[in-house]
């Protein structure tokens, strides 16, 4: 699905340039077509499916937008240089090899520093949401019950449906990963409410 995306909104003109507009404006601040193009070939943003695929690439970068701005009045530690470096070969190879990541660079106007900040950007942004929201959150055992009930295809043993008492441990895992998702989606909603956004 992402390399459909990239694909239909990389329209080429005379001297193989990539046309560009701004497609919003987070606080003053623009974001760009060719910025979402490059967010979503890098997986920096996930654009769900089953909606218009450019409108929900837009907004899932202006989040993104503004969880920098959070980021940056309230930084957590600077990532370690050998995760940094990690995270830019993750990044490049989600491109593809040397000679498509030379080309992506190219055509995106791009320098290897900006991949690099690219990568340093969602390192920080992880750490702050591990920091501000835990990296597990407590869930009730009625929550992790309830978990269990509305996703019995996850909960199957050799075709058979598990026992709650052997499903649990990672009912209770998948519950604190849904609870946590649901606490950022909100807290992203409140930022949007405050943010003055244009679109």
């Amino acid at each position: 699905m992402v390399g459909f995306i990239f694909a239909a909104w990389v329209p080429l003109v005379q001297g193989q340039e990539l046309l560009d507009r701004v497609v919003a404006q987070v606080n003053g601040d623009s974001i760009t077509l060719s910025e979402v193009r490059v967010a979503v070939r890098l997986a920096l943003i996930e654009v769900p499916s089953d909606v218009d695929p450019v409108s929900a690439a837009v907004r899932a970068l202006i989040n993104r937008h503004l969880m920098v701005i959070e980021v940056d009045r309230f930084p957590p530690i600077e990532p370690e240089l050998y995760l940094l470096e990690r995270e830019v070969d993750r990044l490049r190879t989600t491109v593809g090899n040397s000679l498509d990541v030379e080309e992506f660079i190219r055509l995106n106007g791009l320098t290897g520093t900006e991949i690099y900040e690219l990568a340093r950007e969602n390192l920080r942004i992880q750490a702050y949401l591990n920091q501000r929201f835990g990296t597990t959150v407590y869930v009730t055992e009625e929550e992790v019950a309830q978990y269990y009930s509305d996703h019995p295809d996850e909960f199957q043993r050799d075709g058979e449906p598990m026992t709650f008492a052997d499903a649990a441990p990672v009912a209770r895992e998948r519950a604190s990963v849904v609870r946590r998702q649901t606490t950022i989606e909100q807290w992203l909603r409140d930022l949007r409410d405050r943010a003055d956004i244009k679109q």
